[in-house]
């Protein structure tokens, strides 16, 4: 993190990073950019999420991300993305409150393009 700090522009935070856990690096990431006389710590920050699915169905987001834990591990189930077009756009939100600026949107196949029309037209409205 502090080669971030003292060369970088941007910065991709790894799958499964919490919103606190970039938060916590891009601490580290200006206080190099001090320490390096970097007049200004303009870093883009781009988060990995998976899209898996958008349902009104109650409870269907948490159980998604206790079966992707329980297969994948706790990195997979961080950076999931299921439950209501709601519940997704606040959880993406958290990531925009500590400072990253693009989400990086994993879809893994098979592709469903209803899944995608409904992110466009429920969630990305939203951050508009």
């Amino acid at each position: 993190m502090p080669l971030v700090g003292r060369y970088a522009d941007g910065w991709n935070a790894p799958i499964g990073m919490t919103p606190q856990e970039i938060a916590g690096r891009l601490t580290i990431v200006r206080e190099a950019c001090t320490r390096a006389g970097r007049p200004s710590c303009d870093i883009e920050v781009s988060a990995f999420l998976i899209l898996y699915s958008i349902t009104d169905v109650p409870l269907a987001g948490p159980v998604s991300g206790f079966a992707a834990r329980m297969l994948r591990g706790d990195r997979i189930q961080r950076s999931l993305l299921a439950g209501s077009s709601k519940g997704i756009s606040q959880k993406i939100q958290t990531y925009l409150d500590v400072g990253v600026n693009h989400i990086i949107m994993n879809v893994q196949p098979p592709y469903d393009p209803g899944l995608l029309r409904r992110f466009a037209k429920e969630v990305m409205p939203t951050f508009r």
